[in-house]
C-alpha cells in the first residue's frame, strides 16, 4: 500500500487528459514528471514543498480550465507518520 503524500494534488485522469497537453507541458504545469500515485481514475502529484507551492499549481490548473473539487482537490493535511491514507478512486463523476 502506497501512502498519499502530504500537500499533494488528486486529479481526475479524465480532466487531465482533457487538457490535451504533451507530457513535457504537463510536467511543467504540475512541477513533477510523474505522478506519485495512480489508479484507474485519478492521479496524485506531490508532495509539494509547501502550501504556497501547492496553491500555485492549483491556480495553474484553474487557469487551464480545471475546476477545483469537480476535477481535482488539494490533499493538504499534515498528518503524523503513524497515519496513512490510501486512494481508491471511483468511476463516478
Amino acid at each position: 500500500m502506497t501512502k498519499i503524500p502530504e500537500r499533494s494534488l488528486v486529479i481526475k485522469k479524465e480532466a487531465l487528459a482533457g487538457l490535451n497537453k504533451p507530457p513535457t507541458e504537463l510536467a511543467a504545469l504540475l512541477a513533477f514528471d510523474l505522478p506519485a500515485l495512480e489508479t484507474d481514475s485519478v492521479v496524485v502529484y506531490g508532495p509539494y514543498f509547501d502550501f504556497e507551492s501547492l496553491d500555485e499549481v492549483g491556480s495553474r490548473l484553474v487557469a487551464c480550465g480545471l475546476e477545483f473539487w469537480d476535477d481535482y482537490f488539494e490533499f493538504k493535511e499534515d498528518i503524523p507518520e503513524w497515519v496513512s491514507f490510501t486512494l481508491l478512486g471511483s468511476s463516478s463523476s
